[in-house]
């Protein structure tokens, strides 16, 4: 079959570098489920970059799958050790993207796929450490992301409000920063 229109069929193995694709957006807008969608469509060719996190497991979480579960003792450790592409604080807790992953994938042809916060998005445009292309996903709207945090089912009323509030920060200037 061939490739659809600006994709490649050409196998990771034949091309000379990997990139970086930033799937940037609020929280629950659906960024983890277009990136998985593009690994079952694109096997080996595409990864994703598992992120670091301070914030706690949930039940239905596999540590080293979803994410790296680390304390903050152990993330503060990374960041002095240079150990994060990016990294940022969000909603109260740490994230980041553990370097020495993307850059092994990257030299390996390979399209790694990040689900990260603008925060972070900015430090990768700002270093120029790797081949990037950010994407920026919007809601619907504020009421249909509302909606689809509440039935995940995953956090409090109040963090979801929380959440609402970064959300329309987000929206405002995530579309400018991927344009970067």
């Amino acid at each position: 079959t061939g490739a659809e229109p600006g994709m490649s069929d050409t196998p990771a193995t034949t091309r000379k570098s990997g990139l970086v694709v930033v799937l940037a957006g609020p929280s629950g807008v659906g960024k983890s489920s277009i990136a998985h969608g593009l690994i079952a469509r694109h096997p080996g060719d595409h990864v994703f970059s598992v992120s670091a996190t301070t914030r706690p497991q949930r039940p239905s979480e596999v540590d080293g799958t979803d994410y790296f579960f680390i304390s903050a003792d152990v993330f503060q450790q990374w960041i002095d050790q240079g150990r994060f592409l990016e990294w940022a604080e969000y909603n109260g807790r740490r994230y980041g993207t553990p370097l020495s992953f993307v850059q092994e994938q990257v030299a390996a042809g390979r399209v790694v796929l990040l689900d990260i916060e603008l925060q972070g998005l900015k430090q990768i445009v700002e270093q120029e450490r790797v081949p990037l292309l950010a994407v920026f996903v919007m809601p619907p709207s504020l009421e249909v992301l509302a909606q689809r945090l509440r039935d995940r089912r995953t956090d409090a009323e109040a963090d979801i409000a929380r959440r609402l509030t970064i959300a329309q920060h987000e929206m405002r200037l995530g579309p400018m920063l991927a344009d970067a």
